[in-house]
């Protein structure tokens, strides 16, 4: 176990990073399974890893743009949307160009519909469109940054409200989040038509079911506004004293119980979100309050200093190695599929991301108005 020399210094939780490498791995089983049983059905718990990964990264980026915003005080609007969309947009927008032009130059014929269906994802709306064929258009891991650009043009506002919540009413409020994510998958499950499900699809759901509980951007807000709330609900006195080995296991067994036991719109936000809030509780408390964390073994620090572009490149990589070796041997071919893709999300951290990143950081220390900055 990774001692407590290296938890938490100022704003920094390394026990979220080490968690932010863990769902990154846990999207990129679901989409190895799913890619590599397009012809035939993918085992169910396989696949299960895969909601949970996302519904937890909508949770950690409210709690810790909260966090931020709560330590170092709100920055002006302009300046805040511009931070996190120089984060999201440079990686998504060479994927997406890499992908479109792989399918352009792969199928001539369909690639003026290639280009068409790309177009929403290049401005990250394209989750807001009731219909896959733009859903999962252009880079299809890109539609959770749909749902981010949507809380990030909230955020101000909901931050706001969130600081003028009595303390006396953090709980009932969280417990309004949960019930939120609640009532979205009872919402698909009886109001929402079925029909047939997506094609090569994990889910059993109807398209429109699915789209309304899984990729609709309005149905996630409850999980983010959850996770703003978490940072204020530890000093209400109701901080749970959970560990990130109780959490997890607890989080395992919801993750079982929902997809054995009930329709699987529930599986795919509403039964996990209240145990990966007690993890994502956890994993913090333990860096604050300097306890030992497997979370913070160095591995999963580099995977999870990546885990943006490892969860956005991953689908491009596993999709060329199948179509490169065929799906005969999934389990081998998504093993070679992992080291090429952390190299492929590496380079895309060190050539795109980083650059822009720092140049972000160059533009905020200030520049002398009279002559233009070089470079």
């Amino acid at each position: 176990m990774i001692s407590a020399s290296t938890a938490a210094t100022g704003t920094h939780l390394p026990s979220l990073t080490g968690l932010r490498a863990v769902a990154a791995l846990g999207v990129f089983c679901f989409h190895a399974v799913v890619l590599g049983c397009a012809d035939r059905s993918p085992p169910g718990l396989l696949v299960a890893v895969g909601p949970p990964s996302v519904s937890f990264f909508f949770v950690l980026s409210g709690y810790l743009l909260a966090r931020s915003a709560h330590r170092a005080g709100p920055e002006p609007r302009p300046v805040f949307w511009r931070r996190r969309l120089i984060r999201l947009y440079p990686v998504h927008l060479v994927l997406s160009l890499a992908v479109v032009t792989g399918l352009v130059l792969t199928a001539p014929a369909t690639a003026r519909a290639t280009v068409v269906s790309a177009l929403p994802s290049a401005f990250l709306v394209q989750a807001w469109l009731p219909d896959f064929r733009y859903v999962l258009g252009g880079n299809g891991s890109s539609w959770p940054l749909a749902c981010e650009v949507f809380f990030y043009a909230l955020f101000p506002a909901l931050w706001a409200a969130v600081r003028r919540i009595p303390r006396s009413l953090l709980l009932p409020a969280a417990g309004c989040a949960v019930a939120a994510t609640w009532a979205v998958a009872a919402f698909a499950h009886t109001v929402v038509p079925g029909g047939a499900p997506l094609p090569q699809a994990p889910f059993t759901m109807s398209r429109a079911q699915l789209w309304t509980v899984y990729s609709f951007p309005p149905a996630r807000l409850p999980e983010f506004v959850l996770g703003m709330l978490l940072t204020r609900l530890p000093r209400t006195g109701h901080a749970p004293r959970t560990g990130v080995g109780t959490a997890a296991a607890v989080l395992g067994a919801a993750v079982v119980a929902g997809w054995c036991l009930l329709p699987q719109v529930f599986s795919l936000a509403a039964v996990t979100v209240v145990p990966l809030a007690l993890l994502l509780r956890a994993a913090a408390a333990a860096d604050l309050t300097g306890g030992p964390s497997y979370l913070r073994s160095p591995p999963l620090l580099f995977l999870g200093r990546i885990s943006h572009p490892l969860c956005q490149g991953n689908s491009l990589v596993i999709a060329s190695l199948y179509l490169a070796v065929g799906t005969a041997l999934p389990v081998l071919t998504a093993a070679v599929a992992l080291p090429l893709t952390v190299a492929f999300a590496w380079l895309l951290h060190r050539y795109v991301e980083q650059p822009c990143a720092g140049r972000l950081a160059t533009a905020r220390r200030g520049r002398d108005p009279r002559r233009p900055v070089s470079g």
